[in-house]
């Protein structure tokens, strides 16, 4: 029998973030493989904390689960790991392999799923929180002209980051979230990274009504609040905006935008909207938002930026655009028009079934297991 055992570092249960959907994709794949999945994670992240409720509900979820502060993790960890015979290793964030440091561990199969390369997202937020004070000058016109640029983060800056690669190297697989990181990872000389794109996601909705102001779906993180303040103060966009996600908890109430703060299930809108907007123009990892939408037949008008490592193809199942102006232009073009949204929703389901298909990625990793 193999047996998983998944560290993830904060309560996923209530797939509030991009890195939760991550998560649950990968607690679907590897039962679909008819792992045993077993679950470590903290009582104590900043973030989402664990309650009474969900860890009782994910007893439901794990051949078993164990919730614990991060004060002396390591060896409740690995005691957890030889109660169960653990075969295999799925660590969240490689900052945190620092669990599987002990011989034990040696002749099991080790695991890392990246979510991030979290220094090159420590960069970009930094850089971000500078120019608008960690988040309290969001409703705040006197912003740096350098937060509005299409080009926020160049090639210099990021070939400059330095990684410390010494977390990876403890892995026999590393799972990148994006083709940006698998190509840095692998100029490192990391020959074991795979660029893994299974998703579980939504019901698809096959007959969309198109008849709402396109949708914004984001969570609080600086990168997001940095779209939101590009389309309220530089973008004249011929709609309104329908805000989905807990970034409605730190943004100000605006006549150009509809503010829906979290909603538990997001099929209405992905039913009713005309498209999503995705103006990311920072940030790592895959944008689950795109992702999300194309998988429900909802095209996508992204950015250059936003677009790399996924399925948008220019013009065929959505936009990419290379300026704030294209961006505009772009966006008006798709609201204007109900056959390219329909034209687009067909081809985003299509070219979403090859994105995530289950054969495809468990081939690329199959002999790693």
């Amino acid at each position: 029998m193999k047996k998983l055992l998944l560290f993830f570092p904060h309560n996923f249960l209530t797939n509030s973030a991009g890195c939760h959907t991550r998560c649950w994709s990968m607690i679907d794949f590897f039962k679909k493989l008819d792992f045993e999945i077993y679950l470590v994670s903290f009582t104590d992240f900043d973030i989402y904390h664990w309650t009474e409720a969900d860890i009782n509900l994910s007893k439901e979820y794990f051949s078993d689960s164990l919730i614990l502060s991060k004060e002396d993790a390591k060896n409740k960890f690995l005691k957890f790991a030889k109660k169960h015979n653990i075969t295999h290793t799925l660590i969240s964030y490689s900052y945190y392999s620092w669990l599987i440091e002990d011989p034990y561990f040696d002749s099991k199969v080790k695991i890392c799923d990246t979510h991030d390369i979290i220094e090159y997202s420590i960069y970009m937020s930094d850089k971000l929180n500078s120019m608008f004070g960690d988040l309290a000058m969001v409703k705040s016109k006197d912003i740096s002209n350098d937060l509005f640029k299409y080009d926020f983060i160049s090639n210099k800056e990021i070939d400059s980051i330095k990684i410390n690669t010494e977390d990876l190297k403890r892995f026999d697989l590393i799972l990148s979230i994006s083709d940006f990181e698998a190509i840095k990872l692998k100029d490192l000389g990391f020959k074991n990274v795979v660029y893994f794109t299974y998703s579980q996601l939504g019901k698809i909705t096959k007959k969309n009504e198109y008849s709402i102001d396109p949708i914004f779906v984001a969570s609080i993180n600086p990168f997001n609040l940095q779209s939101y303040i590009i389309m309220r103060d530089r973008l004249k966009l011929p709609f309104k905006v329908n805000v989905i996600g807990n970034i409605s908890n730190k943004i100000d109430r605006n006549n150009d935008f509809n503010i829906f703060g979290r909603v538990n299930d997001l099929s209405f809108f992905y039913k009713k909207t005309k498209f999503s907007l995705c103006p990311i123009i920072a940030g790592t990892g895959t944008k689950i938002k795109i992702l999300d939408s194309m998988a429900n037949g909802v095209p996508v008008v992204g950015t250059n930026f936003s677009a790399k490592g996924t399925p948008i193809i220019d013009n065929r199942n959505g936009f990419i655009s290379n300026s704030w102006d294209d961006f505009v232009e772009k966006s008006k073009e798709l609201y204007d028009n109900i056959d390219l949204q329909k034209k687009f929703s067909k081809n985003s389901l299509i070219d979403m079934k090859e994105y995530v298909s289950f054969k495809k990625n468990y081939n690329t990793i199959k002999n790693y297991l």
